[in-house]
């Protein structure tokens, strides 16, 4: 029977691989039924997640920068940067992009469970994550969660959550509607993003250290003014994990 059983099973993984082929989650190429990203992909992969980056503000490093004793970079030193560290996977160039804009334009939701098991390796290895208590997720508001079908937001914190072992609070809520950032310059966005976000006043914080988590940062705009809202509804600290940062914030 035991012997049956395991072959039913396998017949119906192939089955279900015939039904169901696996694509790679950056360039769609055709994969195996246990495969996520296709050999290319993860090699690019490797490279881009080992690549050196600000612990605080997520910015790239070149092959001569250095962090201070503050753990800043000289990008962010005289900065009034609200989070106190954060983490993430690494540049927002072709292959996460790629990666994250087939889930959250094109509803691959597999892609999304990927992307979260990739930053919770990388949050594994940060010390501050001992400290956290919650995760919190920066908040879309409705009309745009409607358009485009899903919160893709608090889909990629469940899935963190469940491999992190760290609770989910929804404690963030956006007070409007704000422009798209993707066109507008860093002033631009800080502008548009300013006084956007609040917490919810039955979710005291009570002093909980608390990890915002979002898809993608460029100048970081929207994480920090999130992170503002968190500090300003008791949090005592505000870490931030993302997916990608864009290599070069404009300004």
């Amino acid at each position: 029977m035991a012997v049956l059983r395991e072959r039913l099973a396998g017949l119906g993984e192939h089955l279900a691989a015939l039904a169901f082929p696996r694509h790679c989650v950056a360039c769609q190429r055709l994969l195996g039924p246990q495969a996520n990203w296709c050999p290319p992909c993860w090699n690019e992969l490797v490279i881009t997640r080992q690549r050196p980056y600000c612990p605080t503000c997520g910015r790239p490093l070149g092959p001569h920068q250095r962090i201070t004793r503050k753990k800043r970079c000289a990008g962010c030193e005289n900065e009034p940067w609200v989070l106190a560290g954060l983490c993430l996977v690494g540049t927002y160039e072709p292959l996460l992009s790629e990666a994250i804009r087939n889930y959250k334009y094109n509803k691959h939701l597999h892609a999304g469970q990927v992307l979260a098991e990739l930053l919770a390796g990388h949050l594994a290895d940060r010390l501050w994550i001992e400290e956290v208590d919650v995760l919190v997720p920066v908040a879309s508001h409705w009309s745009r969660i409607w358009r485009r079908g899903f919160d893709h937001t608090r889909l990629l914190v469940e899935h963190l959550a469940r491999r992190t072992g760290i609770p989910v609070l929804r404690v963030l809520e956006r007070t409007r509607a704000t422009a798209p950032q993707v066109n507008l310059s860093a002033t631009s966005r800080a502008e548009n993003i300013s006084g956007a976000f609040r917490t919810k006043s039955h979710m005291p914080l009570d002093g909980a250290v608390v990890c915002l988590v979002d898809d993608v940062m460029t100048t970081g705009a929207t994480i920090r003014e999130a992170a503002r809202a968190l500090r300003g509804g008791g949090a005592r600290r505000v870490y931030g994990a993302v997916i990608a940062r864009a290599a070069v914030p404009r300004i």
